[in-house]
C-alpha cells in the first residue's frame, strides 16, 4: 500500500537524512496500522486498502469472510485520511 508515498518516505530518510519528517509520516501512518491490526481481519484489510488505492491484490480465500460494509467505510475514511497527512509532510 502506498508505494509512491514509501518511496519517497524512503528517499527522505534514506537520502537527505530527514529524520524528522520521517518521524512525522511514521505518526501519521500509525491510524491504519492500528486499523489493519485489530480485529483479525489483517488480510482482508490489506487486500481492500491496497483496492482502495488501484492495486489489485486478488480475492480473499474462501475461508476468510469479507469485510463488513461498516469495516470497509471505516478503512475507506482511514486510508484517504493517512493519504492526506503522509502527502501534506512529504509536499512541506
Amino acid at each position: 500500500m502506498f508505494p509512491a508515498e514509501c518511496f519517497r518516505f524512503l528517499d527522505l530518510v534514506t537520502n537527505q537524512g530527514d529524520f524528522e519528517r520521517g518521524k512525522c509520516i511514521m505518526v501519521a501512518f500509525s491510524p491504519l496500522m492500528h486499523a489493519l491490526e485489530q480485529g483479525g481481519k489483517f488480510i482482508q484489510s490489506i487486500k481492500f486498502a491496497s483496492q482502495l488505492q488501484g492495486i489489485s491484490a486478488g480475492i480473499v480465500r474462501l475461508r476468510m469472510m469479507p469485510l463488513s460494509a461498516e469495516l470497509e467505510l471505516e478503512l475507506i475514511d482511514i486510508v484517504n485520511n493517512v493519504r492526506t497527512r503522509v502527502n501534506s509532510i512529504l509536499d512541506e
